[in-house]
């Protein structure tokens, strides 16, 4: 018998939704699980968390995550990201690429990435690689809401930030 359900939606660049829930049961143990699936069509249900887009400007690769309601709470709980002087910096999120062999950790030292459309309600954050070559699409571990696929690698005019 269940006895609590949590229901995340992952958006994907705005392109498809990525699912994940955790459930808990009442076996003894309390053990949860956690299931992350993939859809390739929009969701009726708003995202809660976006991811992407993906774009290499100057030299960097850079992620966006944004996050709506408690965003803040909601990034740092799940430990992609820590607050560190008002600002969320990346900790747990990695930026993977299966079709190029690599798998990024987040810079420490960094361009900075300002919001250029930034939407009323979302709380927005950045990761900063190493530049990838290509434009074929990526993967984000998202700690907490598991591996988010086919993230797009678009051209920085396409995106919603710019770097300086």
């Amino acid at each position: 018998m269940l006895s609590r359900r949590r229901l995340i939606t992952v958006a994907v660049g705005g392109l498809g939704v990525a699912t994940a829930a955790v459930v808990t049961s009442n076996v003894s143990s309390r053990l949860e699980a956690q299931a992350v699936t993939a859809a390739a069509t929009a969701s009726p249900v708003e995202p809660q968390v976006l991811v992407g887009p993906v774009s290499v400007v100057d030299g960097h690769t850079v992620v966006r995550v944004a996050a709506r309601g408690a965003g803040t709470e909601l990034l740092t709980s799940t430990g992609a990201f820590t607050t560190e002087g008002g600002s969320l910096v990346p900790s747990g999120l990695r930026l993977l690429s299966l079709s190029r062999g690599v798998a990024l950790q987040a810079l420490s030292e960094h361009p900075t990435v300002v919001s250029t459309k930034a939407e009323e309600g979302l709380t927005e954050a950045f990761a900063v690689f190493e530049a990838l070559d290509g434009s074929e699409d990526v993967e984000v571990l998202l700690p907490g809401f598991g591996l988010v696929g086919s993230v797009p690698l678009v051209t920085p005019a396409q995106t919603g930030f710019s770097v300086s």
